[in-house]
């Protein structure tokens, strides 16, 4: 009997694990790694949608994480120009 208890009590615990792995994080969901999202980008401890353009400032969401300025602030630096003015080389960053 302790046996079978033992057993099941194994086979909950991996079935638990492997549903835990499988599920995705949604956008604007808490992530540690990209491998957490189901959009497959986590920036600054956020699940995103890699083409979309979070605070409208021109830029992606995945550009904004290659070029390391934050996605949910329009004017990552606060020079008042948007960075997405910036990177188009409008004005001097």
């Amino acid at each position: 009997m302790r046996t079978l208890i033992l057993t099941l009590s194994l086979a909950l615990t991996l079935i638990g694990c492997a549903e835990g792995e499988l599920t995705l994080r949604s956008s604007g969901e808490a992530c540690a790694s990209s491998d957490a999202c189901a959009s497959t980008l986590c920036y600054e401890s956020l699940c995103f949608e890699p083409s979309a353009d979070e605070d409208g400032d021109g830029l992606t969401n995945a550009l904004e994480a290659e070029l390391g300025t934050q996605a949910t602030r329009s004017d990552s630096d606060g020079d008042g120009l948007s960075d997405g003015e910036e990177v188009a080389g409008r004005y001097d960053a």
